[in-house]
């Protein structure tokens, strides 16, 4: 148990995941390595902790079931460029961001064009692509 004078200031760049089954990751914050869980796992332990993130990190959205991330067909970065699931091929496509929205919502926003994925038509199994 440490007493902090201040929030610790983690690093989003250095997050890694340290488990393809479990939530379980590590980052480093103030300099240090440190291990990162959900909440739901921490059973018998009462505490709180915050982060001073400093600003957004990327993210892969991966299905979980067959491990395939979301990505940019080709790399497009024009509009209406056509949004997949493909091996993670460590891409730059395959960086998104979350961009907070009013009311607790979020969109998703890709690294590399700064453009949000959006729908195409709202019909069930229309083709998913980016809007600007």
């Amino acid at each position: 148990d440490t007493t902090l004078s201040a929030l610790p200031s983690l690093d989003v760049a250095s997050i890694r995941r340290t488990s393809p089954t479990a939530l379980a990751f590590t980052a480093t914050a103030n300099g240090a390595t440190v291990r990162l869980g959900p909440f739901h796992d921490a059973h018998g332990h009462n505490y709180t902790v915050y982060w001073n993130t400093g600003g957004r990190a990327s993210v892969r959205i991966a299905n979980a079931a067959g491990g395939l991330v979301l990505g940019i067909q080709d790399m497009s970065t024009a509009d209406g460029g056509r949004a997949l699931l493909w091996t993670d091929s460590g891409t730059a496509d395959h960086d998104w961001e979350l961009v907070p929205d009013a009311g607790g919502a979020h969109r998703l926003r890709t690294c590399t064009a700064a453009r949000c994925w959006g729908v195409l038509d709202m019909v069930h199994g229309r083709r998913r692509h980016r809007a600007a």
